[in-house]
């Protein structure tokens, strides 16, 4: 028997269970079937599409109202459509607490691998974990990647190319970031 998923006053204990086995549903693979499950008994208009849900509500009309733009979103964008909308990313990060620092220099990556971003606004983010450090590193070396693509041929440019990807290794191998 299917349960719908919606609030029915004094089920609470129900619906927790219920939302406990969709993230386990989730966490084994079954993103799809749930989101099925969702859109059949309506229950996608009762919350916001989380990060497990992203790359499915990226290609499914009713969710795509529900998607919040934060980096598992623009992730998604990029890999479905082999770009992000940057006025869509330069709103999201504007509109970030001052103190969202991880957040800004993940968006800010995001961007940076699709446009050049320049060395004084990467110096302005805020290195506050090995995971923010490397990243920076790679944003780095993508801006000396826009200046090369630009002059061509430049082995000191592909020089420090090559030592921010490698600087920034140890910075990201706790995350497995190289597999990525």
């Amino acid at each position: 028997m299917a349960i719908d998923g919606k609030y029915k006053r004094g089920r609470v204990l129900e619906l927790i269970v219920y939302y406990k086995a969709q993230h386990l549903y989730s966490m084994e693979g079954y993103v799809f079937n749930r989101a099925l499950h969702d859109l059949e008994f309506d229950t996608y208009k009762y919350h916001v599409v989380g990060s497990v849900l992203v790359q499915i509500a990226m290609n499914v009309e009713p969710f795509l109202s529900l998607v919040k733009a934060d980096q598992d979103y623009f992730e998604a964008q990029s890999y479905l459509h082999d770009a992000i909308d940057i006025n869509q990313i330069d709103k999201g990060i504007q509109g970030l607490h001052e103190n969202q620092h991880i957040q800004r220099v993940t968006l800010t990556y995001i961007k940076s691998r699709d446009v050049y971003v320049s060395y004084e606004l990467i110096d302005k983010l805020v290195n506050v974990n090995p995971f923010t450090r490397g990243l920076k590193k790679l944003m780095y070396a993508f801006s000396y990647e826009h200046k090369l693509l630009a002059e061509n041929s430049n082995t000191e440019l592909h020089d420090r190319i090559f030592s921010h990807y490698q600087s920034a290794l140890p910075d990201l191998s706790h995350i497995k970031f190289y597999y990525v």
